[in-house]
C-alpha cells in the first residue's frame, strides 16, 4: 500500500486522454489549413508583360503618349546634346527617372525599366498581401487588380510612378512584420531608405504614401501604448532616408538646380490655386468627388475577399491605396 501516493507511480486515468486529443487535432487542423507561400513567378512576369505592351509599348508606336510622357521622352534625348534636368529643362519628376530616360535616351528601351519595376511591384505586393492573409488565392488576386489599375491608370503616361512601386511595395512589405510582432521592430532603416529611392522617381506620391505609412503606424503604436517605439521608429527611418537621400540630392547642389527642383517638382501643386483661384470651389468639389469615388471603388472590391473581418479591411485598404496612389499620377 502506498502511504504517500507518489503521483509518478499511479496510472494516467483515461479521461485526461480524451481532452488532449481535442487540442492536438486543432493544432493539427490549423496546419493543415494554412497555406504556403507559393510565389506566382510566372504570373507575375505574364502580367508584367502584358501590362508593358499596354500602357508603354502600344502608345509609343500608336503616338498616343501623353504630352508630359512626350516631354520626358525628349529630355532623356535632349540631355545627351546638352543641358541638364531642372536647368535647361522643366521636369516635375524624380532625379533618378530622368537618369534612366537618360540611359535609354528617351527610347522604346525605356520599357524595359517599366518592365522590371512592375516585376519588383508585383514580387513585393504579393508578399505584403500574404503577409497579412496568409492566403495564396487572396494574394493573387490582389496582384490581378494591381495590374489591371497600373494597365489602365498609367496608360501612355505617369511611368515615374510605375518605377517608384517597387521601393514603395519594399517599405510596405516590412510593415505587417511589426504589426505582427510589435516587439521586434526591426527594418524602419530598410523603410526609410526604400522610400528615399521612391522619392527620386515620384516625389509627391512618395511623400504622401509616407505619411499615409506614417500614421498607419503611428496609431498602431497608440493602441499598443508604445508611442516610445514610435519615436524610435521615426528616427530609424529617417536615419534610412538621409543615408540615400543626400548622396543622390547633392547633384542638384553640385549643378546648383536644387530651388529649380524644388519649385518645379511642387508644381502640380502650385497649379491647384487652392487660395488664390477663383474657382475654389469647383476644386473642391471635384476632389470630393474623388474621394467619394475611391470609397465606392473600396466597397467594389471589398467582395473579392472572403478572409477574416480585420484581416479583409486591412487586404481592402491595400487595394485602395493601388487605386488612389495610380490616380495620383493624372495630377502628379
Amino acid at each position: 500500500m502506498n502511504v504517500y501516493g507518489r503521483l509518478e507511480d499511479e496510472p494516467t486515468p483515461t479521461w485526461m486522454g480524451s481532452q488532449d486529443a481535442p487540442v492536438e487535432n486543432e493544432e493539427q487542423l490549423e496546419v493543415e489549413t494554412r497555406q504556403p507561400a507559393r510565389l506566382p513567378f510566372l504570373n507575375i512576369l505574364i502580367l508584367s508583360t502584358l501590362v508593358v505592351l499596354v500602357s508603354v509599348i502600344l502608345p509609343f508606336f500608336l503616338g498616343l503618349i501623353s504630352p508630359e510622357q512626350s516631354q520626358d521622352f525628349y529630355i532623356g534625348w535632349a540631355m545627351h546634346q546638352s543641358g541638364d534636368v531642372y536647368t535647361d529643362y522643366f521636369g516635375t519628376s524624380g532625379l533618378l527617372y530622368y537618369f534612366l530616360q537618360y540611359l535609354t535616351k528617351g527610347s522604346i528601351l525605356f520599357a524595359v525599366f517599366n518592365w522590371l519595376a512592375l516585376v519588383g511591384a508585383g514580387f513585393f505586393l504579393f508578399r505584403s498581401a500574404y503577409n497579412l492573409t496568409e492566403q495564396n488565392k487572396q494574394s493573387q488576386q490582389v496582384l490581378t487588380v494591381f495590374y489591371v489599375l497600373a494597365s489602365a491608370l498609367s496608360f501612355g503616361g505617369g511611368y515615374a510612378t510605375i518605377l517608384a512601386l517597387p521601393f514603395l511595395f519594399y517599405a510596405l512589405s516590412l510593415v505587417p512584420a511589426y504589426l505582427a510582432e510589435p516587439s521586434l521592430d526591426k527594418g524602419f532603416i530598410r523603410i526609410g531608405a526604400s522610400l528615399a529611392l521612391a522619392f527620386f522617381f515620384a516625389p509627391l506620391v512618395t511623400t504622401l504614401y509616407a505619411f499615409v505609412l506614417f500614421f498607419a503606424v503611428t496609431a498602431f503604436n497608440i493602441g499598443r501604448k508604445n508611442l516610445a517605439h514610435g519615436v524610435y521608429q521615426f528616427f530609424a527611418g529617417g536615419l534610412g532616408f538621409s543615408i540615400l537621400f543626400y548622396p543622390i540630392g547633392y547633384y542638384t547642389a553640385y549643378k546648383g538646380s536644387f530651388g529649380n527642383a524644388i519649385s518645379q517638382i511642387l508644381y502640380p501643386l502650385d497649379s491647384l490655386n487652392f487660395t488664390s483661384n477663383s474657382g475654389l470651389l469647383d476644386n473642391i468639389l471635384f476632389y470630393g468627388l474623388l474621394a467619394i469615388a475611391l470609397g465606392a471603388l473600396t466597397l467594389a472590391f471589398t467582395g473579392l475577399f472572403q478572409s477574416k473581418p480585420l484581416k479583409q479591411s486591412v487586404l481592402s485598404m491595400v487595394v485602395v491605396w493601388l487605386s488612389y496612389f495610380l490616380s495620383c499620377r493624372f495630377f502628379f
